[in-house]
């Protein structure tokens, strides 16, 4: 449809320019002028666009690139606080490491000086202890030897009798009553002395096992039969009677004396248990305060780490700022810029789109309206814009620039509309020599326009001609 409205126009403009002498040879001249022109200010348009839209392309990427470096920097930024949190927290655990360190060398010297205490205590206990029993165990002692170098025959002997004296009788009740058998019939006590290792049972005995009431029974024994008990008397009866009475006398007093000493036994058991539990918590803490040394230093050297790495990445992030700062300054100088360049973008793109029929119209000023006078020139160009569409056409502006323009009138041009119309007319067919039939003939009684032509032809290797030479 667009195509076919500008075909249509082409004529619709040759049609209105019949009545002023337009002709079929000027129509063609009208579309090859129109290709020429269409041709060479599209080029130029889409030059100057991609020209614009590669520095629009550039600023983009900077702008983009300056994101990029914002979001690493808050990355990089993140990264350092967690660094420098990771060095504070590991200088944090060396001083509560260091400080429990503290505490626990002080514990140490109260468990040190606790323990002294309780084996000064044990030692005070062992000696009333020992005090205690330095005059029975030598009887004790002796009692065991005695009984221990009895001889089996002298066992036998007793072991033999039928009914034995009432002293043998005394004596063996009390080791029976000691030893914890309650039998004591004759029986009895000859199936005991026939037990193998007997000796070593009585020898081996432990008063410890010697019950109050059992211990009572014999003191009431020993007390009742004392003569039984004497050692002359036992030893008459029986060699083996007199070392086996001397232990049964030595085990009831050995067992008073246990008796006696047993709240200082059992608050010396308290102070050994209390000591293993005190040197137990004293070797806990030597580990503890061991591996609190090499745990210091595994964490002076990740503070150390954390703390370079901290410093490293400050460094960057700092770099990266100022970086980021002079992109962003630049960036905000060029903002307006950038929105030029973007608005004359646009600006060009919508020229593309009636580029068609600027160009149309400036062909057609070329080809039909280059000798008409400036009203004629006004209105037809009025017509033409009213048919094509157009709001605003400026052939000036449309064929050359404020600069060129400028430059002509240096040259010498006159700056009215119709000189400068004229000038663009005859550079344009100029131009396209091989493309228009036409010839530009200027009427110009002061030479303005023909001085004008040779200065701004001297470069062309312009040759003038006057028709009064003779040659």
């Amino acid at each position: 449809s667009g195509h076919a409205d500008l075909t249509k126009s082409f004529l619709m403009i040759h049609e209105s320019c019949k009545e002023y002498g337009a002709t079929p040879s000027q129509y063609m001249a009208f579309l090859r002028i129109y290709r020429s022109i269409y041709s060479s200010k599209k080029t130029e348009l889409i030059k100057r666009q991609s020209h614009l839209q590669a520095g629009v392309s550039k600023l983009n990427e900077a702008k983009a690139l300056v994101d990029e470096l914002k979001g690493k920097a808050a990355e990089q930024s993140t990264l350092l606080r967690t660094k420098q949190a990771e060095a504070d927290a590991a200088l944090q655990e060396i001083t509560v490491s260091m400080q429990n360190a503290s505490d626990q060398k002080t514990e140490m010297e109260k468990i040190k000086y606790k323990i002294a205490e309780e084996v000064s205590k044990i030692e005070e206990r062992k000696a009333k202890i020992d005090d205690e029993l330095k005059e029975v165990q030598p009887l004790v002692d002796e009692a065991k030897r005695a009984v221990g170098n009895i001889k089996p025959e002298a066992l036998s002997e007793i072991r033999s009798l039928r009914m034995p004296p009432d002293v043998i009788r005394d004596i063996l009740e009390g080791v029976l009553r000691l030893m914890g058998i309650f039998d004591t019939s004759w029986v009895s006590m000859k199936s005991f002395l026939a037990k193998r290792g007997v000796k070593e049972d009585i020898a081996t005995f432990e008063a410890r096992n010697i019950s109050h009431e059992i211990r009572q029974s014999v003191e009431e024994l020993l007390q009742r039969n004392r003569a039984s008990f004497d050692p002359k008397n036992a030893k008459r009866a029986s060699t083996a009677a007199a070392p086996l009475a001397a232990w049964v006398k030595a085990n009831v007093q050995y067992s008073h004396v246990l008796e006696r000493i047993q709240p200082l036994e059992k608050e010396q058991a308290g102070l050994l248990e209390n000591l293993h539990k005190t040197e137990s918590r004293k070797n806990k803490l030597e580990d503890q305060l061991n591996s609190v040394g090499q745990k210091v230093n595994e964490l002076k050297d990740r503070f150390q780490s954390r703390t370079t790495e901290a410093a490293k990445l400050e460094a960057e992030v700092s770099k990266a700022q100022e970086t980021i700062e002079a992109a962003e300054k630049l960036i905000h100088q060029l903002d307006g810029e950038h929105r030029r360049w973007n608005a004359q973008v646009e600006e060009m793109t919508e020229e593309l789109e009636t580029l068609p029929k600027r160009a149309q119209l400036a062909a057609a000023f070329i080809t039909y309206l280059s000798a008409a006078p400036e009203d004629r020139r006004k209105a037809s160009l009025e017509e033409w814009m009213k048919l094509s569409g157009l709001q605003k056409f400026d052939l000036r502006h449309f064929l050359c620039s404020e600069s060129e323009q400028l430059i002509w009138k240096s040259e010498g041009l006159p700056s009215d509309d119709l000189s400068m119309e004229n000038a663009l007319v005859i550079l344009q067919i100029n131009a396209l020599k091989s493309l228009s039939c036409a010839c530009p003939f200027l009427i110009d009684p002061s030479s303005r326009a023909t001085e004008w032509l040779r200065t701004h032809l001297k470069e062309s290797r312009l040759e003038v001609i006057n028709q009064q030479d003779s040659n």
